[in-house]
């Protein structure tokens, strides 16, 4: 009896630690697992709009108060955007996975697949409105209260009835065939002939003759509605191809395809005046128009246009069309044979237009007059050979993958409005131009390395000539000639006054200020380049991280910390005397003096992307990373003080990696995803409350930060696994570190196989989360 209780119980015990155990990962749960996708704060910092995605199957997407007082969840959203006023989210909604995944199997045409459909949900309130068949929708970039969406494509009627006399014809040879299985039966086994007709008599289908789609069909737009958010009214614009809200919203910008029905009807672009509520003809009647561009106001509209070709015309010619409020429609700005204009030159149909910020500059893209396709050639009999010569820029392989990109290439050229003339700025000896100012500049910067492009077969790169120049009258001033470095457009001060590069050679950054160029960062003792750079050639700057308001100072960073620099070489006088205590102020300043001493790295976080230069008075987020303990955060520094650790305070730190941060637009409120080893990088909210720590000093953080997401619950059910850091010397005596992952369930006194993995450097991902994939 007690042998048979001691069995039981050794059974129970095994039975209960069985249970116990998590399941092993396998391939079928690989699918459902999730992640945060699209993640968005309203303006007011009240309203948080995200997509909980996974690996494979259909999303949702989660509508969620700061507060925590309201969620809202809907099946299969994406693409949302918050409106302006913060009143409204506005998303579309994809088919079942299941559904598109069937189609496509079935390789079904692109009219045929499961369509999108459109939604509007008034943030509070729980009415969801909904649009479908929509393959688009766009809402003004600085304004609200307007909504236009672009229609698929209505099915044809015509379509349906030729399908349906297909299957009517199919039906009827099956028919036929039954009739004559049925012959063959013998008379006794055979149905009365009125049964047989009632159940196959071929008039049951309807016929379908002289319904067939006509061969000649003309490609058309769909239907664009324009939808007041507030009142629920709506207005239709029929054969739309093209549209575009002007920022501030006031005007709608589209074009309508000529009608299939109507032979007689013409291409038309239209510029609807929302508040007035009727729309200017801008042109009427052409081939094609493309390359629109908008001033932010509306006022001002341009786009390129090709009106004149007949269809087997072997070359065809755009034009610069300008329109301004007030002209009774758009006029022709400038075109091949214009004043300005370079002979062999035309205006580009695939480069850019844009306005400048004032809207007195256009610039848009011209390219060399290609000669003439000979059609007299039978492409059968064609002989096609390659050519390489050993001082071609290019290696052979290199030229025909570049050889799309180089019959688009275009070069920058622009149209004064105040002077009314041309100039143009790039050329095939200057390709690359950099604005500055926000395209209302004086002075541009110009980048080549024409001429030098061979060494790049062997060298990996190439020296560049940098050129000043004035966009008035186009002239060319060289700056630096055979730069073995860098240059970037955050490297251009904002207004510029100063051109900056770095010098691989010289190992710092030099600033040419229209007469003269310095070492700017000679006085900085810690190196701006890579320390840890372990291939052949020049090792990389970290960086800048962008401009002063004025073009006072730029910011530089170096391995750990960020610099602030005077591009002329005089004293800082950003910030007060407070700011260094006993000692004398220099032209070159650390504003993150405690970066290095504590191996601390800081980066700048872009939280508003249209913002150009820093302030004193706005405040400059970074992101802190600890090289020693992986530790990151995040937090907010004023330019007008030094960040010194135990002082500072943060908005988010821990033993933890932080993803994407973003902030509400009017509101000191953040959004981030927050990850380890072991947790599921979840969305957090921060509603701007600053933190103190001294966790250098050993003192404990805490995190209070709002949970917003629970992705990943059923992570709890399997054998996950630990991460830590493992730390060593190497051969040389040189400090390393590595990440030891084990199972969860790992036991020290058992043996394990070892998988070594030592590429590159990834101890920096100590906290990374890794779903299985």
């Amino acid at each position: 009896m007690m042998l048979r209780s001691f069995l039981f119980l050794i059974s129970f015990i095994v039975i209960q630690s069985v249970l116990a155990q998590k399941k092993p990962l396998d391939h079928s749960v690989y699918d459902s697992w999730q992640s945060i996708g699209q993640k968005l704060i309203s303006n007011n910092g009240k309203w948080v709009v995200y997509t909980v995605d996974p690996q494979e199957g259909d999303n949702e997407l989660v509508i969620q108060s700061s507060d925590a007082g309201y969620k809202k969840t809907i099946a299969r959203g994406y693409n949302a955007v918050v409106t302006e006023d913060s009143r409204y989210v506005i998303f579309r909604i994809k088919p079942f996975f299941k559904e598109t995944r069937e189609a496509r199997i079935k390789k079904k045409k692109a009219e045929e697949m499961p369509k999108d459909s459109l939604a509007i949900v008034e943030l509070g309130k729980d009415s969801v409105w909904k649009k479908p068949n929509v393959k688009g929708y766009k809402t003004p970039a600085k304004s609200f209260g307007w909504l236009a969406y672009h229609l698929e494509k209505a099915a044809d009627p015509k379509a349906k009835q030729a399908d349906s006399k297909k299957l009517t014809d199919s039906l009827n040879k099956v028919i036929d065939s039954l009739k004559m299985v049925i012959e063959s039966i013998p008379k006794g086994k055979q149905k009365k002939k009125d049964e047989l007709t009632d159940e196959y008599d071929p008039g049951w289908y309807a016929d379908a003759d002289g319904d067939e789609s006509s061969a000649a069909t003309i490609e058309a737009g769909t239907e664009l509605r324009l939808r007041n958010l507030q009142t629920g009214e709506e207005r239709s614009f029929q054969n739309t191809v093209e549209y575009y809200f002007s920022k501030n919203g006031r005007k709608l910008l589209l074009e309508q395809s000529r009608d299939p029905k109507d032979s007689l009807s013409k291409i038309v672009v239209l510029l609807h005046d929302l508040r007035r509520g009727f729309a200017d003809t801008l042109s009427r009647g052409g081939n094609e128009f493309k390359n629109f561009a908008m001033t932010d106001d509306g006022l001002q509209v341009a786009y390129t246009a090709e009106r004149d070709a007949k269809p087997k015309e072997l070359e065809k010619f755009y034009k610069l069309w300008y329109y301004k409020e007030g002209m009774d429609s758009a006029g022709i700005l400038t075109e091949k044979t214009s004043v300005g204009m370079q002979v062999g030159m035309t205006i580009s149909e695939y480069g850019n237009l844009e306005f400048s910020k004032s809207g007195k500059r256009l610039f848009f893209g011209t390219a060399p007059i290609q000669a003439p396709k000979d059609t007299s050639l039978i492409e059968i009999d064609l002989v096609k050979l390659d050519i390489w010569h050993y001082n071609d820029d290019y290696l052979q392989t290199v030229q025909q993958n570049r050889l799309q990109q180089n019959l688009q290439q275009s070069f920058l050229a622009v149209y004064d409005f105040d002077d009314n003339d041309i100039e143009q700025l790039a050329t095939p000896e200057i390709p690359v131009v950099y604005q500055t100012n926000e395209g209302d500049g004086e002075t541009f910067v110009g980048v080549t390395d024409f001429g030098k492009r061979i060494e790049s077969q062997w060298a990996g790169n190439t020296r560049k000539d940098i050129y000043a120049i004035k966009v008035k009258d186009g002239t060319k001033k060289l700056v630096k000639k055979d730069l073995s470095g860098v240059i970037a457009a955050s490297y251009i001060s904002s207004t510029g006054k100063y051109i900056m590069w770095y010098d691989y050679k010289a190992k710092n950054y030099f600033v040419y200020d229209g007469d003269s160029i310095r070492n700017s960062t000679a006085k900085i003792k810690v190196p701006l380049y890579d320390e840890e750079y372990d291939s052949p050639g020049d090792p990389s700057p970290y960086g800048v991280m962008g401009w002063h308001e004025g073009d006072s100072a730029v910011y530089i960073y170096d391995k750990y910390d960020v610099w602030r620099v005077n591009p002329e070489g005089k004293i800082n006088t950003i910030g007060t005397e407070s700011m260094y205590p006993g000692k004398s102020k220099s032209s070159v300043s650390n504003i993150t003096p405690t970066g290095r001493m504590n191996r601390f790295s800081y980066r700048y976080l872009r939280v508003n992307p249209e913002q150009t230069f820093f302030s004193s008075s706005e405040p400059v987020f970074l992101k802190a990373f600890g090289d020693s303990s992986k530790a990151s955060g995040v937090m907010e520094l004023s330019l007008a003080q030094i960040l010194l650790w135990d002082s500072e305070a943060f908005l988010s730190f821990g033993l933890s990696a932080i993803g994407q941060f973003n902030k509400a637009r009017d509101a000191n409120v953040f959004i981030y995803t927050k990850e380890s080893f072991t947790e599921s990088p979840d969305l957090y909210l921060n509603p701007g409350e600053r933190r103190k720590t001294k966790y250098l000093n050993n003192s404990t953080y805490e995190n209070k930060d709002i949970k917003l997401s629970s992705i990943n619950p059923q992570q709890k059910d399997y054998n996950w696994g630990t991460a830590e850091l493992y730390k060593w010397k190497t051969f040389k005596g040189k400090p390393s570190q590595g990440i030891l992952y084990k199972p969860e369930d790992f036991d020290a006194s058992k043996k394990y196989p070892l998988i070594l993995y030592f590429y590159e450097k990834f101890s920096n991902g100590l906290y990374t989360y890794h779903p299985p994939t």
